[in-house]
Formats: structure tokens, sequence, C-alpha cells
């Protein structure tokens, strides 16, 4: 009988042990568990905000390319502006030369 209280104290010590670690593992779970959810909100918040970046980069990319025409279409008109001034410097002269002739 002593035989079978010690094996049956082995037995107990042995599921106690076993229910220790399976609720070492649970906790140890849970805790996993948790930091998976803190990533998993840390990266929703990056992707936040490289989805906001994106679109600034968008943004500023096509006010760059529309501040670039608006440079282009002054540099023409600057361009006709300077022939127009050119053609009336050269009229004017041609009058001036007329008059002096007369």
């Amino acid at each position: 009988k002593q035989a079978e209280r010690g094996q049956a104290l082995l037995a107990t010590q042995k599921a106690q042990e076993e229910a220790q670690d399976m609720e070492g593992l649970q906790a140890r779970c849970e805790e996993k568990q948790q930091r998976a959810a803190e990533l998993e909100r840390h990266l929703a918040g990056m992707a936040q905000a490289y989805h906001k970046m994106v679109q600034e980069t968008r943004s500023c990319i096509a006010e760059r390319w529309q501040i670039v025409r608006e440079i282009r279409e002054l540099e023409l008109f600057n361009e006709r502006l300077h022939g127009s001034l050119a053609a009336w410097k050269d009229e004017q002269e041609m009058q001036q030369q007329a008059r002096k002739t007369e």
C-alpha cells in the first residue's frame, strides 16, 4: 500500500507540475497575444502614416508640375513680349529714318 501511495503521490505531483506548466504556457500565450495586438495597432498606425505621406508626396509632385507649367507659360509670354518690343523698336526706328529722309 505504501508503494501505491508513493506512486499516487508522484502522479499527483506530476499532475500539479503539468498544471503549473500549462498555466505558465497559458500566461505566456496571453502575453504574446497582447504583444501581437500591440504590434498590429502599431503597424496600422504606420500604414496610415505611410498612406498620408504618399498622398502628400503626390500632391507636392502635382503642385510642382503645375508650377513648372506656369513658369513655362510665363517664359513663352516673356519671349513673345520681347519679340513684340523688338518689332516695335524696329518700327520706331524705321519711322524715325523715314522722317529724317523727308
